[in-house]
């Protein structure tokens, strides 16, 4: 009996041994998995967080804060993929920003001198114009109408300079309200009709610059129209996330391999003695439409027909980080 009793307290304290041993094991286990899921969460999670935040505050335009690169791993190596894009994109966020700075004030102050010489021109032709000889009152024209055209490109480039910098009324807008606002505007030019082919209704948009890429492709299609008349007909549609508005008219159109080119700045298909323009105004459609996070497009094939047309797609929820203010309409 004491034999089996003794073998019994045996085989209980290598129960107990066996269970402290497996609660030991366990704990041990337990201990190296948190320990695992700190080192994963330190080095791999934390970071991935982080770089995703400094991704998400870059595609904001917020590019000031420096991205932590340390490390040798896989993870440091996207880190210092995206703070060479980070530079990259301040470095030319400030090269536009001065160069558009530069270009509003030179076209700011060389308007100075520009109105000096006209007013000296008027004078002399109201002092002298009897005593001129016809080539001499030629040529002061002549000298009259360039100082007219630069004073216009100066105009443009300011318009273009200041496009998307500055803040402006956000409200409803209605292109069949709008297109009675187009005839007033192009009133000088009755041959011209301007018909609205379909309207989405009223939506909420940027007013100031949204207008201004309509009068400026409205003028671009009657200006560079080949005949005394024509229909320039204008149209919206609303999509659940963006609206689209088309403007098209029935001119000779453009050839597929000048439709870059005409939103490029100063860049005209035509002598500027045949079509008085500034070349800006195409430039100025395409800057304020991807102020608003939209784009514009055009369609044109005169090997196949006549006509061209010119689409604004803008979302509905664009926000510039600077809206846009008070604006003239430029003709393109």
């Amino acid at each position: 009996m004491e034999f089996r009793q003794s073998a019994a307290e045996t085989t209980r304290i290598v129960e107990r041994i066996r269970f402290v041993d497996v609660a030991f094991n366990m704990c041990m286990l337990l201990i190296s998995l948190a320990l695992l899921w700190f080192m994963i969460e330190v080095r791999m999670i934390s970071r991935i967080h982080r770089l995703t935040r400094h991704i998400q505050r870059m595609s904001r335009g917020e590019l000031d804060d420096p991205i932590n690169t340390s490390g040798s791993d896989e993870i440091s190596e996207i880190a210092k993929a995206v703070e060479k894009s980070r530079l990259t994109a301040a470095a030319l966020k400030r090269s536009n920003e001065e160069l558009e700075r530069f270009a509003y004030v030179a076209a700011h102050d060389l308007r100075a001198p520009l109105r000096a010489i006209s007013n000296l021109i008027e004078w002399t032709e109201e002092d002298f114009a009897d005593e001129m000889p016809a080539d001499a009152q030629k040529n002061i024209g002549l000298i009259r109408n360039r100082t007219d055209r630069l004073s216009s490109h100066l105009s443009a480039l300011l318009d273009y300079a200041r496009a998307g910098q500055i803040e402006g009324e956000h409200g409803a807008f209605s292109l069949t309200h709008f297109a009675d606002e187009l005839r007033l505007y192009f009133n000088s030019n009755p041959e011209f009709e301007i018909k609205v082919e379909q309207d989405c209704g009223p939506f909420g948009a940027y007013l100031t610059p949204l207008k201004t890429i309509l009068i400026n492709l409205v003028s671009n299609a009657s200006k560079h129209h080949d005949r005394s008349s024509g229909t320039i007909r204008i149209s919206s549609e609303l999509y659940p996330n963006y609206v689209e508005i088309t403007v098209a008219d029935d001119g000779p159109g453009i050839p597929k391999q000048y439709q870059e080119q005409i939103f490029v700045l100063f860049q005209t298909l035509k002598s500027r003695d045949e079509v008085e323009g500034s070349g800006l105004g195409l430039a100025l459609v395409q800057k304020l439409a991807r102020s608003l996070g939209g784009s514009v497009s055009v369609v044109s094939n005169p090997e196949v027909a006549r006509g061209t047309v010119f689409t604004v797609r803008i979302p509905l929820n664009s926000k510039s980080k600077k809206p846009l203010n008070d604006i003239q309409g430029l003709a393109a």
